[in-house]
């Protein structure tokens, strides 16, 4: 039997956090932020923003996904 919670629709949390990293990254390539990899703050620091904006990406993407499959 099919649930009527879309969140439990493995495809809608998969194609949220695509969204999300693809968004992300774009962030980042847009601005022209380039940091080598490595254990320095800003390698850390940029990992941290990133985070964050896939995170943030992710729940709205979500929402947003439930919302027109419904």
């Amino acid at each position: 039997m099919k649930s009527a919670d879309p969140r439990e629709n493995g495809l809608v949390h998969w194609l949220s956090l695509v969204v999300a990293m693809i968004i992300a990254q774009s962030f980042f390539w847009y601005l022209g932020v380039d940091v080598e990899v490595g254990l320095s703050i800003e390698y850390i620091g940029a990992l941290v923003v990133k985070g964050s904006l896939i995170a943030l990406f992710y729940y709205l993407c979500l929402k947003t996904f439930c919302w027109l499959y419904r």
